[in-house]
């Protein structure tokens, strides 16, 4: 796929997310764009010849890139005329002055459009239009926050923070390999 055209299917592509998530929340999400993107998201091992994967590109988990322009995501994810298989497209949130969305994506990049998951009109594309997260309760034709997952687990942290509400898996390895130790001593001494 050339540049210009992937680059038009990204805008494409927010636009129409951001159209859709506005039946859903109550927010008017009127601002410009911001990407955040979480790269290598998929099962790569049934790749093809014709597929590429960049295990380099891989964040922890609960960790994205972002803010990111339009043309930083385009540097990012287009490479040589290989793009990812698939991309979800789905807004996420409402800052000032713009509004998050993310790009969830394929791990494997083709140069072969048969290979991309999607279609835009005519097109083939990686790109696929998702709803915001939906909350737990959400009934459909009822608007809800956009923002109602804050404090809890979610999946989008900048490359230099956390996620709001998640902790490290490094430290819940820690905190689970002390508990262990400890309860070992316990049984230990208890004998």
């Amino acid at each position: 796929m050339d540049r210009a055209r992937f680059t038009r299917q990204l805008d494409e592509a927010a636009n129409e997310a951001v159209a859709f998530a506005r039946s859903f929340v109550h927010q008017r999400l009127e601002n410009p764009v911001r990407f955040f993107v979480a790269p290598n998201q998929s099962f790569d091992g049934n790749r093809t010849e014709r597929e590429a994967v960049f295990p380099e590109d891989s964040l922890p988990d609960n960790f994205v890139h972002g803010p990111w322009n339009k043309g930083q995501v385009v540097n990012f994810l287009w490479r040589e005329g290989r793009v990812p298989a698939w991309v979800d497209v789905a807004v996420c949130e409402e800052r000032t002055p713009w509004v998050a969305v993310r790009l969830k994506c394929c791990g494997r990049f083709s140069d072969d459009e048969s290979l991309l998951y999607y279609r835009r009109g005519s097109e083939a594309s990686p790109f696929g239009i998702k709803s915001p997260w939906l909350p737990p309760d959400h009934q459909k034709s009822k608007k809800f926050d956009l923002h109602w997952y804050l404090g809890r687990p979610t999946h989008l942290a900048r490359q230099s923070e956390r996620a709001p509400g998640t902790v490290p898996n490094t430290i819940v390895g820690i905190v689970i390999l002390v508990l262990t130790v400890i309860g070992a001593i316990c049984l230990v001494q208890s004998c």
